[in-house]
């Protein structure tokens, strides 16, 4: 009684959902600090995914983990990090793995022939909403998500999974372009339809009517 959900609004109109068969075997995670994350998941997923096919790759936005002085120093995180760096020398992912750094995620997610963001932080300290994989939909790739706390309320329950396995046995599944194409424009239309920025405004006019 209390309490009203104002969800992030997402503007649709700044991104290009053309599809294009690179989609397919990109992926991509945006913003990996700190690492709850999932920064290694992100990277399990990508090591199965090339047992099939060597040519996925994982596209890494956002700082490093040696360029945020708190992380850096962190010994924890410090720790998960270099984890995640010797992943990637015993997998071989060294020229699968792409880092951008900071970018406009709407013109990188078509620069990049993006076609499926990860959302795959922990459980144990959920997302509260998770930007990235809403802006993945608009811009016509998938979101996928791991079975994180509450996810199940802001997105659909045909992109959540239980586990990096099923995530990966997922994103194979999607290789025909028809069946990718499918469940993209689903996701874009969800997204449309839950968090444009008509509906946001729709939210927050009827919260200040009410609470007026």
């Amino acid at each position: 009684q209390k309490v009203r959900l104002l969800p992030n609004p997402v503007d649709t109109s700044a991104f290009n959902p053309k599809f294009d068969e690179a989609r397919l075997k990109n992926l991509a995670i945006i913003g990996t600090l700190p690492s709850r994350k999932g920064l290694l998941r992100a990277l399990e997923i990508l090591a199965r995914l090339r047992e099939t096919d060597p040519d996925f790759r994982l596209h890494v936005f956002g700082k490093q983990a040696a360029e945020v002085s708190w992380v850096a120093k962190d010994p924890v995180e410090g720790k998960y990090f270099e984890a995640c760096t010797k992943y990637i020398a015993d997998h071989g992912l060294q020229d699968a793995v792409i880092h951008h750094g900071h970018a406009d995620i709407a013109k990188a997610l078509y620069e990049h022939k993006i076609g499926f963001v990860l959302s795959v932080s922990d459980r144990e300290a959920p997302e509260s909403f998770h930007l990235a994989p809403a802006e993945g939909f608009a811009g016509g790739a998938q979101g996928v998500f791991l079975d994180w706390e509450g996810v199940e309320y802001i997105y659909p329950e045909k992109f959540i999974k239980k586990s990096v396995a099923e995530i990966s046995d997922y994103i194979l599944a999607q290789q025909a372009p028809d069946t990718f194409k499918a469940n993209a424009r689903l996701g874009r239309e969800f997204i449309e339809t839950n968090y444009s920025g008509e509906k946001f405004l729709d939210f927050v006019m009827s919260a200040a009517r009410e609470f007026c």
